[in-house]
């Protein structure tokens, strides 16, 4: 059987595993939607934890997701493993196992990295000097709102791009 460790250590590239992996799931956020090909789909993020580590996983199949619940322990098999994430396919399955037991500093740390906490609010000027999709807070207020671009697509309303007054943001 695999152990979280293994599947990081011996990942190069996004490969099949037909072997068995115990685990945790410490975290389940709820499926989001997106569009690909004018068809609506949807992916779930989980992380996953035994007593050697924790991973993230990708749902795309959010129908084998649907029965998991927090703190449940499942058995995977047939999943693609890479070395900092695993991908739950249509042919992935998942089984319901006896209990698992996971270190408490194991499973804080696994949510900490799909759920990082809020940074404190920062001037506009730190936040210009600050490295590239790092997470930052800003205070302001809203005076323009503008739909963005992506893949020549536009984002719902949460997307808008913000300018803010008072110096903080421009």
């Amino acid at each position: 059987m695999l152990t979280i460790q293994k599947v990081k250590a011996n990942q190069s590239k996004a490969q099949p595993t037909h072997l068995p992996l115990k685990c945790m799931v410490p975290l389940l956020l709820p499926p989001t939607q997106y569009v690909k090909d004018g068809i609506p789909k949807k992916v779930q993020s989980l992380i996953l934890c035994d007593s050697t580590g924790f991973l993230k996983a990708t749902s795309f199949d959010v129908t084998k997701t649907e029965g998991l619940k927090v703190n449940s322990s499942i058995i995977l098999k047939n999943f693609i493993s890479r070395a900092d994430a695993i991908i739950i396919t249509q042919s992935t399955k998942i089984f319901k196992t006896t209990p698992l037991h996971v270190e408490e500093a194991i499973v804080n740390a696994a949510i900490l990295h799909l759920r990082p906490p809020t940074p404190p609010p920062s001037s506009y000027s730190a936040i210009k000097m600050s490295p590239v999709k790092s997470i930052q807070t800003v205070v302001g207020k809203l005076v323009q709102g503008k739909r963005t671009a992506i893949n020549n697509r536009y984002q719902k309303e949460d997307g808008l791009r913000k300018k803010f007054i008072d110096g903080r943001i421009g």
